[in-house]
């Protein structure tokens, strides 16, 4: 090849890579794209979320990383969740978290089981469950460590005579636990359906809440804040001295004579001297039984050594009858005594069931 060849080459290569320079650098060949950055996917709330809010999957989300929140994520990573729905699962809100915001560990309290019913008891205290419908507890809004007051209404029942009462079985009474959960869980009551509380009481007003199930209609009623607040600092005291012999008996206003004789009731109803039963709500709804009737007036005639005859009077000097001489009379003034007693028992069941209804499982239980 000739030298002049080579040469005309060389600067034909030449000419060519400055034009592609130029041509590059005019723009005629576009401009380079720059690299794009690698999608980020984060975790984020699906919805506002409460301190104490008890959640699940359905309230996060998956989203990219907006270009606004880079530069927090990058600086400390490891501070946010990881992006899986089911990792807040059974977790409970520590502060508050507006919807589609980051979730970060420290939004949610440490990852552990609730206390179990037995935690949450004070010594020689009990857990009673009452299933009521919402219109019977404050429209189902009663919340776990609230307090409240237990009502029984029932129809009573003394002969012929039936009436409609209301009276409380057990006051100042803590809220433990709500719908068979001891999670906190958020989430709108069923109509129709009733809802479950798990209320603390002494042994002997459990009993009796027990007892007021088959009697007739129970009802909770929440007491104010002022009360609450109260009731909650005499209760915090109580369990941080955690005394197992500790008894406390009611954390409700009771006088010295009220007190002992609830501590007498529960230590009574404990060692199963005085069971529960319609005694008690004899005295609780405040009703007072007849007197017993006088003993009858007896009158023995003989005839020489031998009883021929015995006439019974009223006390009121009435004759009444006589009375088989072969017969003892104590034994027959007895019987004569106690079915008259019977006969002014009182009855308590739910209202509106009506005392001649058979059918009714309340009615036939005294």
């Amino acid at each position: 090849m000739r030298a002049s060849t080579m040469f005309a080459m060389t600067l034909a290569l030449l000419s060519g890579l400055g034009a592609v320079v130029a041509a590059r650098y005019a723009g005629w060949l576009g401009k380079a794209e720059a690299p794009k950055e690698k999608e980020i996917t984060v975790l984020a709330a699906a919805r506002n979320l409460f301190p104490g809010d008890l959640i699940d999957a359905s309230y996060v989300k998956t989203r990219p990383l907006k270009p606004e929140e880079r530069e927090a994520y990058e600086k400390d990573k490891t501070s946010f969740l990881p992006a899986v729905p089911a990792v807040v699962s059974l977790r409970v809100a520590a502060k508050p978290v507006e919807a589609d915001a980051l979730l970060r560990r420290q939004d949610l309290q440490e990852m552990m089981k609730p206390d179990p019913l037995n935690m949450r008891l004070l010594p020689n205290m009990r857990a009673v469950n009452i299933s009521v419908p919402k219109e019977q507890s404050a429209g189902g809004l009663i919340q776990e460590g609230e307090w409240v007051d237990v009502f029984l209404t029932t129809s009573i029942t003394a002969g012929e005579r039936e009436t409609t009462s209301t009276a409380p079985l057990a006051t100042a009474l803590r809220v433990i636990a709500k719908r068979n959960a001891l999670w906190r869980v958020l989430a709108p009551l069923p109509d129709n359906k009733p809802v479950n509380f798990t209320i603390e009481a002494n042994p002997y007003r459990a009993a009796l809440i027990e007892f007021g199930k088959s009697k007739g209609n129970l009802t909770l009623v929440p007491l104010s804040a002022s009360e609450q607040k109260s009731l909650e600092e005499r209760r915090t005291k109580l369990l941080a001295v955690g005394n197992d012999k500790l008894l406390p008996v009611s954390f409700g206003p009771l006088a010295p004579v009220e007190m002992a004789e609830e501590e007498a009731r529960i230590d009574s109803f404990t060692r199963g001297d005085a069971p529960v039963g319609t005694a008690d709500l004899v005295r609780i709804y405040g009703l007072s039984t007849p007197p017993p009737p006088s003993d009858p007036v007896m009158i023995e005639r003989f005839n020489g050594l031998s009883r021929s005859a015995t006439m019974r009077f009223t006390s009121d000097g009435q004759f009444v009858g006589l009375l088989d001489p072969k017969k003892d009379i104590r034994a027959a003034s007895n019987t004569t005594l106690k079915s008259q007693m019977d006969l002014s028992a009182f009855q308590f069941c739910i209202p509106g069931c009506g005392t001649a209804n058979s059918s009714c499982k309340s009615c036939k239980k005294k």
